[in-house]
């Protein structure tokens, strides 16, 4: 591991020998360099429709969708940059993050948790965890996500250790990984 520094100077990360990282303000991505394995914190931003009469967001940059669900987004955006098959293995909302997210913004913000098997631009499968929040749109269209996640080949992921992974179960508990995934979902 070896530190490496944003190029804006925001933030310093932890980055395995010969990985890339591309971060400025505060948004992170980090790559293998086959990127086929990674680390992901930024923000994605899209545009629906403007609710302010006679304001045309259709020429305003950002993806051109309407609202949807935090994951969908994500999938909607990975797929424009070249990943496909995607398979949501689990799904959950991360209620108290989307309650923080609302009470920071002060509008709604929803939040989910996810494990998405997919094949990545580069023909690889891959099965990634994602954590995303995502905003409704204001009154101008614009609205966005924050997904922070990682990825790596199928074949290889269920051998992440994960500090979650390590914790000892509640009683009853039927989870065994982060956020309360299910133990069938970290064996595929």
């Amino acid at each position: 591991m070896r530190e490496v520094s944003a190029q804006d100077n925001t933030c310093r990360l932890m980055v395995p020998q010969g990985w890339n990282l591309i971060a400025a303000k505060g948004a992170a991505v980090c790559a293998s360099p086959d990127e086929n394995a990674g680390f992901i914190f930024t923000t994605m931003g899209f545009v629906a429709r403007s609710r302010i009469p006679y304001f045309d967001s259709s020429k305003m940059p950002g993806l051109h969708y309407e609202y949807m669900r935090p994951i969908d987004a994500l999938i909607v955006a990975a797929r424009h940059m070249g990943a496909s098959n995607h398979k949501v293995l689990e799904r959950h909302a991360n209620r108290s993050a989307a309650m923080e997210g609302s009470a920071f913004l002060k509008k709604q913000v929803d939040a989910e948790i996810a494990l998405i098997s997919y094949t990545n631009r580069k023909g690889v499968p891959c099965i990634g965890y994602y954590d995303v929040v995502g905003s409704v749109p204001d009154n101008a269209g614009q609205w966005g996500i924050i997904p922070m996640g990682f990825w790596a080949p199928t074949n290889q992921f269920a051998a992440i250790s994960l500090p979650s992974s390590r914790l000892p179960k509640a009683s009853g508990s039927t989870s065994n990984g982060p956020r309360n995934m299910s133990a069938r979902a970290w064996q595929r």
